[in-house]
């Protein structure tokens, strides 16, 4: 603080003052290039892991149309086998 007041009263602050002053500028503008660019990467980050999301979701709608397909063949084909027993058995008993 006290060479703060020394600086002010001297006159390298002169000399000092436009340095400083260039200094942060160019710090504040590349502080601004790279929001930017954070920006962009945080976007296109956020729309892959959306793509990523909707093509695992129709894996899975698939996976699980596929799986149902299957619980439904395999349902249908054991329903036959217990229908062509039942009948086989009704012809064989004599009820029919």
């Amino acid at each position: 603080m006290l060479e703060d007041v020394l600086l002010a009263d001297s006159p390298a602050l002169e000399v000092v003052h436009p340095a400083l002053t260039s200094v942060e500028a160019r710090a504040q503008h590349r502080a601004t290039i790279m929001e930017h660019q954070l920006n962009v990467f945080m976007d296109t980050t956020y729309e892959k892991v959306i793509d990523v999301e909707r093509k695992l979701q129709e894996r899975l709608e698939a996976s699980l149309q596929t799986t149902q397909s299957e619980v439904l063949a395999t349902a249908a084909y054991a329903i036959r086998g217990i229908h062509k027993r039942v009948v086989k058995f009704t012809f064989s008993s004599g009820m029919f």
